[in-house]
């Protein structure tokens, strides 16, 4: 686990700083084995971490755009 820290700083160019998003979950473009967590369950204010173990079937793993 990771921590997702959020940067103003950040270029597209970054894969650091760029994710992929595909059958609902962010993965990060730099470690495409990692993937943003809600931790112990989506909710208000939670914090979010980078997880290696985030499946499509995961619902702290999951994600919808709108």
């Amino acid at each position: 686990l990771g921590d997702l820290v959020l940067r103003s700083d950040c270029e597209a160019s970054n894969p650091d700083c760029t994710w992929t998003y595909r059958n609902g979950l962010f993965i990060s473009d730099r470690n495409s084995s990692l993937a943003i967590n809600a931790l112990n369950g989506a909710r208000h204010g939670v914090h979010l971490k980078l997880h290696s173990a985030c499946e499509s079937s995961n619902p702290d793993c999951t994600w919808t755009k709108k």
